[in-house]
């Protein structure tokens, strides 16, 4: 009996030690995007900024202190550790300070083009040239209810519980929609959800960039635009792709995700609770920790 108890010890001590050495070595991702054939991460272990191919057969380690990462034309743009945005290439070299923000006043930023814009607390919206350049205000919200989007033809924005579409010199406020929750913008089309709507799953619309042609598309919560399709979760939690339209929906799986954060045409990726991300086959299948 003294054998067998003097073994069990000896393995729960083994079993400790592996599990922690394991433990140690994990990533606990806090931000994650998809670009192309590749991915990015910061890995609040070291706080380290990671570059690798969705195969994760590569990984890089390019930068320090790198959050709410936006990736575009091989440029990533992010929030440094003291708050303001720069920008680097994909591989890490190059980086530069795009405005300095002094401290926590950035509420939000999104690319579009050569320009990046930004909201300042408590509401004052910026934009400003890739380059650091040309930097003007402007407006100023009185409620910014936190979605920002923009493109061409103009810059989305929530506030006062409304989706406006603002002009880039201010002087045209156009509302698109009442109680509408900003999606994205993508091709000329806004999407948006029902803000009116308390449960997660809410009816998801789309309209013009010029204000015309709303349509409903479906009901869910809406993940991401990738590759001229949609994918969101229906009312049984089930990952689904349709068109555009919402035409021809497919279920691919109904595995549960805490944080979506992107997907390809083969792979989805998200990160749990726990700071574990994960990739995962469209269909649910083989699910691999990203490290």
């Amino acid at each position: 009996m003294k054998k067998i108890i003097s073994f069990a010890v000896v393995l729960m001590v083994v079993v400790g030690m592996l599990s922690g050495c394991e433990s140690a070595s994990n990533t606990k991702i806090s931000s994650l995007v998809v670009d192309g054939d590749w991915i990015y991460f910061t890995d609040s272990n070291d706080n380290g900024l990671y570059r690798m191919d969705v195969e994760m057969m590569e990984k890089n380690r390019i930068a320090n202190g790198a959050d709410n990462i936006i990736v575009q034309n091989d440029v990533i743009y992010y929030v440094d550790e003291q708050g303001s945005i720069a920008k680097m290439n994909s591989d890490g070299t190059g980086n530069s300070l795009i405005v300095d923000l002094g401290g926590n006043n950035l509420m939000t930023f999104t690319v579009a083009g050569e320009w990046v814009y930004y909201v300042e607390k408590p509401g004052a919206i910026y934009r400003i040239k890739a380059d650091g350049t040309a930097k003007s205000k402007v407006t100023q919200l009185d409620f910014f209810k936190g979605g920002l989007e923009a493109d061409d033809q103009g810059i989305c924005v929530e506030a006062n519980g409304d989706l406006y579409k603002i002009s880039f010199d201010g002087a045209v406020e156009t509302e698109m929609a009442q109680n509408g929750e900003l999606l994205d913008v993508n091709d000329g089309w806004i999407y948006y959800a029902d803000a009116t709507q308390q449960s997660e799953t809410r009816d998801i619309y789309k309209i013009r960039t010029d204000g015309t042609g709303t349509v409903k598309i479906c009901s869910g919560v809406f993940y991401a635009i990738v590759d001229l399709k949609l994918y969101y979760f229906d009312a049984d939690e089930w990952l689904v792709q349709s068109n555009l339209d919402g035409s021809e929906p497919k279920q691919l799986n109904n595995i549960s995700m805490f944080s979506p954060r992107g997907i390809t045409s083969n792979y989805v990726f998200f990160i749990e609770y726990s700071g574990a991300a994960y990739r995962m086959n469209l269909d649910g299948s083989d699910k691999t920790r990203v490290q």
